[in-house]
């Protein structure tokens, strides 16, 4: 990473150092690195309010993330919320898809979770949320119902209607 020789060389209209600060970050929370974030702030002081938001946001899915190998490790599965994730069905630029038991009604719905890196793009946040609102407001028997949307620990989530069978990349092959 080459960081700029003065905060007078960068704002906070600047993209790309941001989302390649963010990327660093994640790399090293991945690696289960301490990362200090004042550090990060003090190089770029144009950008703190997104070094903030974005820290806190892979913090807290870090830390889901290891309650989920930590569940797994005790066969349980991992929990977002009212939900347990029982599998993966699918993913998409937009998410991925778990059926999940809704703890409260005890019923199996589907749950799109915002994936791990779109977490870092304010703009990809907004389209999952325009996603899930636009997504309940439609009534139609041939669309899936959105029960809720939730935020657990910084990892943003819809839930929806499970509907059975196939999927559509296996009915087109």
């Amino acid at each position: 990473m080459i960081w700029p020789e003065s905060a007078n060389e960068l704002n906070a209209s600047d993209p790309p150092l941001l989302a390649d600060l963010v990327d660093e970050i994640a790399e090293r929370l991945q690696r289960d690195e301490d990362v200090d974030i004042t550090l990060y702030i003090s190089r770029h002081p144009g950008l703190e309010p997104e070094l903030r938001a974005a820290y806190e946001s892979l913090v807290g899915v870090r830390h889901f993330l290891q309650q989920g190998d930590a569940a797994a490790a005790d066969a349980e599965p991992k929990q977002l919320g009212d939900y347990r994730l029982l599998h993966e069905i699918g993913r998409g630029g937009m998410g991925v898809v778990y059926e999940a038991e809704q703890l409260s009604l005890s019923r199996r719905v589907a749950l799109k979770v915002l994936p791990f890196a779109a977490l870092l793009d304010q703009r990809q946040l907004e389209r999952f949320k325009n996603e899930s609102r636009a997504a309940a407001m439609l009534k139609h028997p041939n669309i899936v119902s959105v029960f809720s949307v939730g935020c657990e620990r910084g990892v943003h989530y819809y839930a929806m209607e499970l509907v059975e069978g196939q999927s559509l990349a296996h009915t087109i092959e």
